[in-house]
């Protein structure tokens, strides 16, 4: 590993551990929509609207709406200070569909299609619409900017850029850590949405930043690119225009430029400046983590459809009953949550404390992906941990686990990135499988040393989040689903 990128990877999670202390300058809040108001737009369908629109923006559109369009309206009762409702008096918050840390969406989304009219555009969250960037098909340029470029030509492609200040000027340098988990939340979503709409999308985090950012006319000290996904394939595709061709077309400008962190969030604003400087001959990932030994449970094989969840997942605003759920539930959970992910294949491990499971005993567990089974490597539960404020009345907690500095010299600091977005693929998937199940899912996101040191992780690995898994208290948030093909309006769950 380089010793700057060592260096500033130790600096930031030193300075990152939580969110800001102290008072939250409201006033400090920057816009929570980007907007071109001078392109041209193209309206997106929805619902029955689909039906005449051509087929790759319809699939485009439906897609973006379950990353990030807003589909909820979330009525929550306003209380005093003793924490009586105020009759008549609601909160009134619009939501999306996949989670994020405070409700603050700090991702947007910009998406190159080649049909029907050819070009690279801006997702207009607040009016499901897309903002003409620069005309022109920017499929194949943007794909060769990818490490391992998709063959053959996507028919979309979607990035994944972060506007650092819109969740910073709350979380100060821990709204890093939530940005790139959140990475990883929409890649997880972004399965499972493709699932439902018979289509594929793989998200990738390995591409080249500077023309990427050049392309989408991004500043990379206040908005910056995380992620390509490629959407399904073109093989149709005669030719596209190449990166000189199509820099040189002036873009359109959005209505603010959110500020430079360089001085605001100096610590996060370093490690991702360094994160963007890739190896030129960069080293093997680390292997992964040898298994624990102690006995072993064995877990049935559950399918779980992951779409099914994506109408009703929601965190529980009241938290859990002490109930137990069923082992095939947990099973079923586990092992969607499992499936392929390219957390094991970088050196990380998923773990399990189990509270209240019928037939399994209390205890910490790790997952076995080769036998799909759990292995004890702690009997019961400490009272630390059952007492634990994270854990609450939960039945199950979740825990992806990695290490920060294992790959800093196979990828550099960008690895960072990627460990965050792996569990962030976990504490999605798992939330999906959760609602599907008919359980209900909570995401913890900060640091967990307590779960660390219970769970016996030597060196630099360490818990990186956790999502709570039990049964659903009755809450008093009325959510209000906007999506064409979502649930009715409902109570929380």
């Amino acid at each position: 590993m380089s010793a700057e990128a060592g260096f500033l990877m130790a600096t930031f999670l030193d300075h990152s551990r939580g969110p800001a202390r102290g008072p939250i300058d409201w006033d400090a809040a920057p816009a929570k929509y980007k907007h071109y108001p001078e392109a041209e737009r193209v309206r997106l369908p929805w619902g029955e609207d689909g039906a005449a629109a051509s087929s790759i923006l319809s699939l485009t559109g439906d897609l973006l709406l379950d990353l990030c369009g807003i589909t909820r309206v979330l009525w929550t009762p306003v209380v005093d200070h003793d924490g009586v409702p105020t009759p008549g008096a609601f909160a009134i918050q619009l939501g999306r569909s996949a989670p994020s840390g405070g409700a603050l969406y700090p991702l947007e989304a910009y998406v190159a299609v080649g049909d029907p009219e050819p070009a690279l555009y801006h997702y207009d969250s607040a009016h499901h619409s897309l903002e003409l960037l620069r005309p022109g098909d920017h499929r194949g340029a943007l794909s060769a900017l990818a490490v391992d470029p998709p063959d053959p030509l996507p028919a979309a492609v979607v990035v994944l850029a972060t506007r650092f200040w819109r969740n910073g000027f709350k979380y100060g340098e821990f709204g890093y850590r939530l940005q790139t988990q959140e990475i990883g939340v929409l890649a997880a979503q972004a399965e499972a949405v493709a699932a439902r709409l018979g289509t594929t999308v793989h998200t990738d985090l390995h591409f080249a930043d500077e023309p990427v950012h050049e392309l989408l006319d991004l500043d990379p000290r206040a908005e910056a690119a995380l992620a390509m996904m490629f959407v399904g394939e073109d093989t149709t595709a005669t030719s596209t225009l190449s990166y000189g061709e199509l820099i040189g077309l002036a873009p359109a400008v959005a209505l603010e430029r959110p500020p430079a962190i360089t001085e605001k969030l100096p610590a996060m604003a370093a490690l991702h400046a360094v994160s963007m400087t890739a190896l030129d001959d960069p080293a093997s990932e680390p292997a992964p983590y040898p298994m624990e030994a102690g006995r072993a449970v064995p877990l049935p094989q559950v399918p779980v459809a992951l779409e099914a969840g994506i109408a009703g997942r929601s965190s529980p605003a009241d938290g859990f009953y002490p109930r137990s759920i069923e082992a095939v539930h947990l099973a079923g959970l586990v092992g969607a949550v499992a499936a392929d992910w390219t957390g094991f294949g970088r050196g990380s491990a998923l773990y399990c404390l189990v509270a209240r499971v019928d037939g399994v005993s209390p205890g910490l567990y790790r997952y076995d992906p080769a036998r799909h089974t759990l292995v004890e490597i702690a009997a019961g539960v400490d009272a630390a941990i059952r007492c634990h404020p994270i854990v609450g009345e939960a039945a199950a907690i979740l825990l992806p686990v990695g290490d920060f500095l294992a790959g800093l010299p196979a990828v550099g600091a960008r690895w960072y990135r990627i460990v965050q977005a792996d569990a962030g693929i976990v504490l999605q998937r798992g939330a999906l499988a959760a609602a599907a199940l008919g359980l209900g899912a909570r995401i913890y996101s900060g640091e967990t040393p307590d779960f660390t040191d219970h769970l016996g992780c030597t060196g630099t690995r360490t818990a990186l989040a956790a999502l709570m898994i039990g049964v659903p208290r009755v809450t008093t948030m009325l959510d209000q689903r906007l999506h064409p093909n979502g649930a009715a309006p409902a109570f929380d769950a």
